[in-house]
Protein backbone atom coordinates (compact mmCIF):
# COMPACT_ATOMS: atom_id res chain seq x y z
CA UNK A 1 0.00 0.00 0.00
CA UNK A 2 1.26 3.24 -1.38
CA UNK A 3 0.35 4.99 2.12
CA UNK A 4 3.20 2.95 3.76
CA UNK A 5 5.87 4.95 2.58
CA UNK A 6 5.30 7.54 4.27
CA UNK A 7 5.47 9.56 7.66
CA UNK A 8 2.65 8.31 10.18
CA UNK A 9 0.89 11.26 10.14
CA UNK A 10 0.69 11.37 6.77
CA UNK A 11 0.14 7.55 6.15
CA UNK A 12 -3.03 8.16 8.37
CA UNK A 13 -4.59 11.11 5.65
CA UNK A 14 -3.29 8.74 2.70
CA UNK A 15 -5.11 6.29 4.14
CA UNK A 16 -8.51 8.24 5.21
CA UNK A 17 -8.54 9.66 1.86
CA UNK A 18 -8.19 5.98 -0.08
CA UNK A 19 -11.14 4.68 1.94
CA UNK A 20 -13.24 7.99 2.50
CA UNK A 21 -15.12 7.02 -1.06
CA UNK A 22 -16.61 3.83 0.33
CA UNK A 23 -18.73 2.63 3.44
CA UNK A 24 -16.35 -0.56 4.51
CA UNK A 25 -13.56 -2.34 2.96
CA UNK A 26 -13.11 -6.29 2.30
CA UNK A 27 -9.69 -8.04 2.80
CA UNK A 28 -8.11 -11.35 4.04
CA UNK A 29 -6.93 -11.04 7.14
CA UNK A 30 -3.87 -13.15 6.59
CA UNK A 31 -1.94 -13.23 3.48
CA UNK A 32 -1.80 -17.26 3.70
CA UNK A 33 -3.99 -20.09 5.86
CA UNK A 34 -2.46 -20.33 9.38
CA UNK A 35 0.74 -20.77 10.28
CA UNK A 36 1.96 -23.31 13.64
CA UNK A 37 2.56 -20.49 16.76
CA UNK A 38 6.14 -19.56 15.88
CA UNK A 39 6.35 -20.80 12.31
CA UNK A 40 7.95 -17.36 11.22
CA UNK A 41 9.52 -16.04 14.44
CA UNK A 42 13.42 -15.57 14.14
CA UNK A 43 15.02 -14.73 17.52
CA UNK A 44 18.00 -14.52 15.46
CA UNK A 45 17.37 -11.89 13.05
CA UNK A 46 14.78 -9.42 14.71
CA UNK A 47 14.68 -7.37 10.75
CA UNK A 48 13.62 -10.86 9.31
CA UNK A 49 10.99 -11.37 11.86
CA UNK A 50 9.20 -8.64 11.38
CA UNK A 51 9.89 -8.86 7.39
CA UNK A 52 8.18 -12.43 7.97
CA UNK A 53 5.30 -10.85 10.30
CA UNK A 54 4.35 -8.39 7.29
CA UNK A 55 4.41 -10.55 4.66
CA UNK A 56 1.51 -13.24 6.81
CA UNK A 57 -0.30 -10.20 7.73
CA UNK A 58 0.21 -7.42 5.35
CA UNK A 59 -3.59 -6.21 4.99
CA UNK A 60 -4.00 -5.69 8.98
CA UNK A 61 -0.85 -4.27 9.41
CA UNK A 62 -1.82 -1.09 7.41
CA UNK A 63 -4.58 -1.10 9.06
CA UNK A 64 -3.22 -1.25 12.90
CA UNK A 65 -0.16 1.45 11.94
CA UNK A 66 -3.34 3.89 10.61
CA UNK A 67 -5.38 2.70 13.87
CA UNK A 68 -8.10 2.80 11.49
CA UNK A 69 -11.57 0.25 12.72
CA UNK A 70 -11.08 -3.22 11.51
CA UNK A 71 -12.63 -6.48 12.24
CA UNK A 72 -11.56 -10.13 11.17
CA UNK A 73 -14.33 -12.79 10.68
CA UNK A 74 -13.74 -16.23 10.37
CA UNK A 75 -16.14 -17.05 7.27
CA UNK A 76 -14.14 -19.66 6.15
CA UNK A 77 -12.39 -23.06 7.35
CA UNK A 78 -9.26 -24.91 6.28
CA UNK A 79 -9.59 -28.49 5.57
CA UNK A 80 -8.08 -29.49 8.50
CA UNK A 81 -10.42 -26.90 10.53
CA UNK A 82 -8.54 -23.96 11.10
CA UNK A 83 -10.50 -20.76 10.70
CA UNK A 84 -9.67 -18.39 7.62
CA UNK A 85 -10.57 -14.78 8.65
CA UNK A 86 -11.41 -11.78 6.51
CA UNK A 87 -11.31 -8.39 7.42
CA UNK A 88 -13.95 -5.78 7.15
CA UNK A 89 -12.59 -1.91 7.66
CA UNK A 90 -14.08 1.01 7.93
CA UNK A 91 -13.84 4.53 7.97
CA UNK A 92 -12.19 6.65 10.85
CA UNK A 93 -14.40 7.09 14.19
CA UNK A 94 -16.97 4.92 11.91
CA UNK A 95 -16.84 2.32 14.77
CA UNK A 96 -20.39 2.26 14.58
CA UNK A 97 -20.90 0.78 10.74
CA UNK A 98 -18.46 -1.82 11.21
CA UNK A 99 -19.82 -3.68 14.25
CA UNK A 100 -23.09 -3.22 12.61
CA UNK A 101 -21.82 -4.77 9.46
CA UNK A 102 -20.19 -7.65 11.23
CA UNK A 103 -22.86 -8.36 13.09
CA UNK A 104 -25.19 -8.63 9.86
CA UNK A 105 -22.29 -11.31 8.50
CA UNK A 106 -22.41 -12.96 11.35
CA UNK A 107 -26.13 -13.30 11.51
CA UNK A 108 -25.87 -14.65 7.61
CA UNK A 109 -22.35 -17.00 8.51
CA UNK A 110 -22.77 -17.71 12.05
CA UNK A 111 -19.49 -19.07 13.71
CA UNK A 112 -19.94 -19.43 17.11
CA UNK A 113 -20.09 -22.89 17.68
CA UNK A 114 -17.07 -23.09 15.64
CA UNK A 115 -13.60 -23.95 17.34
CA UNK A 116 -10.50 -25.35 15.51
CA UNK A 117 -8.87 -28.58 16.95
CA UNK A 118 -7.73 -28.11 20.06
CA UNK A 119 -9.89 -25.82 21.22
Amino acid sequence: MRCLEKRPADRWQSAAELVAQFDAVLTPTLAVPPLPVGAIRDDDDPSADFEAQKAFTPWTSAWNVTGMPAVSLPLHWTDDGLPVGVMLAARPAEEEVLLGLAARVEEASPWLDRRPPGW
